[in-house]
């Protein structure tokens, strides 16, 4: 589990669970808290529309492309200085 800096009142945290192979772990979830002696007071369930998964994909290839291409761009840089870092 993630925390996420927000608190909605007093003593309380929001969390954001992801689970893998898309299982509704809610109730499993549920139960281990108040196991635990945590209450939930809210709990959503969302996931990602086809749409979302095309725009973070892409989104994140667009960043990885520029880091490489700003890394090339230092490595031209350091050549052209006659410096090489390792």
């Amino acid at each position: 589990m993630r925390e996420i800096p927000e608190q909605a009142q007093t003593g309380t945290v929001a969390v954001q669970v992801v689970s893998q192979d898309r299982q509704d772990i809610r109730e499993a979830l549920f139960f281990r808290m108040a196991e635990k002696g945590y209450p939930i007071l809210e709990m959503q369930k969302t996931s990602m529309s086809l749409e979302d998964i095309f725009v973070k994909l892409t989104t994140n290839e667009k960043e990885d492309d520029t880091a490489a291409e700003t890394e090339d761009q230092l490595e031209a840089e350091d050549e052209m200085d006659g410096d090489e870092h390792a």
